[in-house]
């Protein structure tokens, strides 16, 4: 099936994403994956076009020449069906985590807008420990009565005692 992940790459927040798809990731998880091309790409962060082909590079080794395995499109990307992946802006030199649009309305899931959980510099960043990214990555879109929210799992744990949240069967 594959370890999936997205990273998308901005030279300012009004130019288009540069969207990398791998089929197979590095990493745990896609966010290490950005990491580490983020951290590849540090000799150039002030030079957008050479730092984006340094991160794709690193992101796509092993992937040539395989008709298969890694993709690009611009301002688009495939329906995830991975939680959470990271746009890395180089001129405000700051990363922004995505969560998928699928939104927890009671028992149901809806697909919604996909929406950024967390904003960081590049330095905060690439300090984050594996133990931080599974926190970010526990995280859900909840709608509750008075609007929606990105919550993490003790959160929802929380407001399931105080029954704000209901139960899935499935938990």
């Amino acid at each position: 099936m594959g370890n999936r992940t997205i990273v998308g790459f901005q030279e300012n927040a009004e130019a288009p994403t540069l969207y990398v798809y791998l089929h197979w990731s590095k990493y745990s998880d896609g966010l290490q994956d950005a990491q580490k091309a983020l951290d590849h790409a540090y000799p150039r962060w002030n030079d957008y076009s050479y730092a984006t082909r340094m991160a794709v590079s690193h992101l796509t080794d092993g992937c040539y020449p395989s008709d298969t395995g890694s993709g690009l499109s611009i301002d688009n990307y495939v329906d995830p069906d991975y939680d959470h992946w990271a746009v890395i802006n180089w001129s405000k030199k700051e990363v922004q985590i995505w969560k998928s649009g699928y939104v927890r309305v009671g028992k149901d899931y809806q697909r919604q807008s996909d929406r950024i959980v967390k904003m960081m510099t590049f330095d905060d960043f690439l300090s984050l420990t594996a133990e931080e990214i599974a926190k970010i990555e526990n995280t859900e879109i909840v709608e509750l009565e008075d609007n929606s929210r990105v919550l993490t799992a003790e959160e929802i744990a929380q407001l399931k005692l105080a029954e704000e949240i209901p139960s899935t069967e499935n938990e």
